[in-house]
C-alpha cells in the first residue's frame, strides 16, 4: 500500500464485527472499486502506518463521513452534505 499523498477518498460505512467500515480509495485511478479483486482488507493499525498525520485523527469520525482530498485541499461531508470547516479549527 502506498502512502496517501495524492488525491484520495475516505468514507466510513456502518461498522460490522471486526470491520471498521472505512473505505479508502485513490481518486486518480481507473480501478472499479465495485470489483472485489480491486479491493483489499487492512487493519486500522496498518492504515495508520501509511496515512498522512493530518488524516490519522479523522479515523475516529462517525459513520456517514466522507473526506475527499483533491489538489491538496480536503473537503468533508456527512451523509453526503458538505460540512463547513471553521477557519483555525482542527480540521482546517
Amino acid at each position: 500500500m502506498n502512502s496517501l499523498t495524492e488525491d484520495f477518498i475516505l468514507e466510513r460505512y456502518k461498522q460490522s464485527g471486526n470491520d471498521s467500515g472505512w473505505f479508502i480509495g485513490n481518486l486518480n485511478t481507473k480501478l472499479d472499486y465495485n470489483e472485489p479483486e480491486n479491493l483489499c482488507r487492512k487493519s486500522i493499525y496498518e492504515l495508520i502506518l501509511f496515512l498522512p498525520d493530518d488524516i490519522v485523527g479523522c479515523m475516529a469520525l462517525p459513520n456517514g463521513i466522507k473526506i475527499i482530498k483533491k489538489n491538496c485541499k480536503m473537503t468533508f461531508y456527512i451523509n453526503d452534505c458538505l460540512i463547513p470547516i471553521p477557519e483555525g479549527s482542527f480540521l482546517d
